[in-house]
Formats: C-alpha cells, structure tokens, sequence
C-alpha cells in the first residue's frame, strides 16, 4: 500500500500560496491597508511598494505610500508618490490636497497655493482644501487670508471638529485666547480624543489667567451676587475661599467675635436665620465645617426654600469630602434658582471628584455659560476633559487586550 503523499501535497499547496501572493498586485496592496491600520507603517510601505512594482499604473498605491512617508517626515518620496498619482489622474483631489502639504512642508507655499487651487476647482466644497489653504496663509503671515478660509470649512462643515481646532491654533497664535478657547471647546465637544485640544485651551486659559492675575496662582476675583461685592473662587474649591491668604490671630479674632454676636442673636431669637448664616460662614472660616453644617440645617428647618442655605451647606460637605451629599444640596440650590453660577460650578467640582468626568465637563459648560469671563471652570472643564481622553484611552488598550 502506498504511502499518502500528505509532505507532497503540503509542499504543492504551500507553493501554490506563495506563488498567487507574489503576482497578485491587488493582495499586497490590500495587506498595506491593514498593516497601515497595524501602525506597521513600515511594513506598509513594503506591501505598497511591491504592489507597485507587479502594478507600476497602480495609482491608489502610490497615493497610499505617499501619505505613509508624508507621516515618517520622509516629504521628498512622498512628494514624487503624489506626482505619480496627478500624472496618473490629473482629477485625483487628495493626491493635489497632500502634494499642496508637501509644498508647505519643503517650504514651496506659493506652488501648494496653485494646488490648492486646482483642488478647489475639482470640488469646491472639499473643506480639507480650505484647511491646507488656510495652513498656507498661516505660512505667509497674513492672518485675515488664513481666518476667512478657515471660517468657510467651517461653513461648508459645521461639525468638522479639525476646522475648529486649526481655526483655535490660528487665534492662539496671535495671542486671541477667548476665541481660541471656544474653537477648543468646539472642537472636543465634536472631538473629545483630540487631547492636543485639550492641553492647547488649557495653555490659553493659563495666558488668560496670567493676563488677569491678581498676585495668587490659585484664585481669582468674580463679580458676586451684589454689584458691589467679590467673590473669589478657587481652582477646585473648599470652603468659601473669598479669604487668599492664610488665617491671622486677627482674621481668627473677628470670625471668632462673629460666631459669639451670632450666638448671641440666636438666644435672643432662636428663629434668627441671618444670625445662623453668619454664623455657620464664620465657623466654616475656621475650619469647623460640621458646626456650620449643624447651623445651615437650622436655617433650612425654619426656611426649607432658602436657596444660599443649600449653597453653602453643600460647600461644607465639599471640606469634608461628602460629594454625594453636596451633590444633594447644590442640585437643591438649582432647583430653587437655575441661574446660580457657584452651585453648577462646583457641583462639576464634586461629580469630577466622583469620576463622573461626563457630568462634571456639562455642569462646568453652564458655569461658563452663566459667568463667560469667570476662569475657574475654564481650567476645571480642561482637566476633565484630558482625564476624559486618558480614561476612554485606557479603555481601548484593556478592549484591544480582550479582542
């Protein structure tokens, strides 16, 4: 009995394999694609140029390495891929849009302008073609060029998140930080991976915040409730911090003389609720957050409805870091006045506590709604918004692990 020839057929099919995948253009070019997706950019390149040397007319090929040798900062060879491609399809949009980028690269800006031209007239609404443009215009230093084709992809594109980024590049680079900032917010609200927005808004809010400072790092001075008062709201606040500096014997004396009048009134008027307010701020001022949380509670027994009552109280619980609690109490203040700037504020500053980043960044974009020129929220909304990215980041490693 003969034996099977399993070593024979193995070889033949083995064979086989090798010999489709070494004359099949279309194969190594499809194992470009997927090694490109690998970030195997190296890789990559090698299928794409084998598919080109079995294909050399295959223009998505040469397109598809030259945006990979773009990438690899190799411009030169990616310019000549680019060539290849219009000298292929005059019409080929992209090939005129990354050439333009090349130019720019290689410091050519008036020959990426005509290529940008020649794309704006295949398609005159490919909105890529006004970001190179506007990139172009950047180059050449004339601002208002670069601003209005930037403002036209966003037109043609209302929702393209790259728009408003570069458009927040622009406006950073000449120094317009407000406007940079809501280009930042735009785009990570289209966008949130993009983590260069975020650190990018988080520098303007630094430039903005060295432009205002009042000599503290830490705090800044908002308009308050009456016109002819100040709030100070810290970063990621404690307890009534409208004091930015450390506690004196004479600051302890009178907070002290304020809590003993308080008292006082109280035992004349048990009913008395500015006199519980007055004192239960003092004593938060003194760090005795449960004393001026027993006193908010007396206050909102005699007047379940006192909106600042609820405020403060949930401050309090902010010290001692009961941010379920506090969350209770400012959502309490919002119910009874929707327009309270402080409450939202650090009602995002508890729910970031809590790891509830979603939340906390939209209770931080009605503070800023509210309060346009208040700092604080700006800075808050950014660090949530980057521990936002690194949390959905680590997120797609353990996915990546599992699948």
């Amino acid at each position: 009995m003969a034996k099977k020839p399993t070593k024979r057929r193995k070889s033949r099919g083995s064979s086989q394999r090798t010999s489709t995948k070494s004359n099949n253009h279309k194969y190594y070019y499809e194992q470009g694609i997927v090694k490109t997706k690998q970030n195997n950019e190296v890789g990559a390149i090698k299928d794409f140029t084998r598919a080109i040397q079995l294909k050399p007319d295959y223009l998505e090929a040469y397109y598809a390495r030259g945006v990979l040798k773009s990438a690899q900062g190799e411009i030169e060879d990616a310019f000549d891929d680019y060539n290849k491609v219009i000298e292929l399809n005059p019409k080929y949009i992209d090939a005129y849009i990354r050439r333009a980028e090349a130019f720019i690269l290689m410091d050519y800006v008036q020959d990426a302008f005509t290529d940008c031209n020649t794309a704006a007239e295949l398609n005159p609404e490919c909105v890529e073609v006004f970001l190179t443009r506007a990139w172009a215009y950047e180059i050449e230093n004339e601002y208002e060029k670069a601003l209005e084709e930037y403002d036209y992809a966003i037109r043609l594109e209302p929702e393209c998140a790259d728009a408003y980024f570069y458009r927040g590049n622009l406006y950073e680079e000449y120094e317009e930080y407000e406007d940079a900032i809501a280009d930042y917010d735009k785009a990570l609200a289209l966008d949130p991976n993009n983590s260069e927005a975020s650190e990018y808004r988080y520098d303007c809010m630094m430039q903005l915040n060295e432009e205002n400072s009042t000599g503290s790092e830490e705090i800044v001075l908002l308009p308050g409730n009456d016109d002819d008062s100040e709030n100070v709201i810290p970063l990621m606040p404690d307890l009534f911090d409208e004091i930015i500096h450390e506690l004196t014997d004479e600051d302890i004396e009178h907070f002290e003389n304020d809590i003993e009048k308080a008292s006082e009134s109280i035992e004349q008027d048990p009913e008395d609720i500015d006199a519980y307010l007055e004192r239960g701020m003092a004593k938060g001022y003194l760090d005795d957050f449960n004393g001026a949380i027993a006193d908010f509670d007396e206050v909102i027994k005699l007047q379940p409805d006192h909106c600042e009552a609820y405020n403060l109280r949930g401050t309090a619980k902010m010290s001692l870091e009961l941010y379920k609690e506090a969350i209770t109490d400012f959502d309490k203040t919002i119910e009874l006045d929707g327009d309270h700037f402080l409450s939202y504020f650090t009602r995002g500053v508890a729910k970031y506590e809590l790891g509830l980043l979603e939340e906390a960044i939209a209770d931080y974009d009605i503070a800023i709604q509210l309060k346009p020129d208040a700092f604080p929220p700006y800075v808050s909304r950014s660090l949530a918004y980057m521990d936002l990215v690194r949390f959905q980041n680590q997120c797609l490693i353990i996915l990546s692990v599992y699948n």
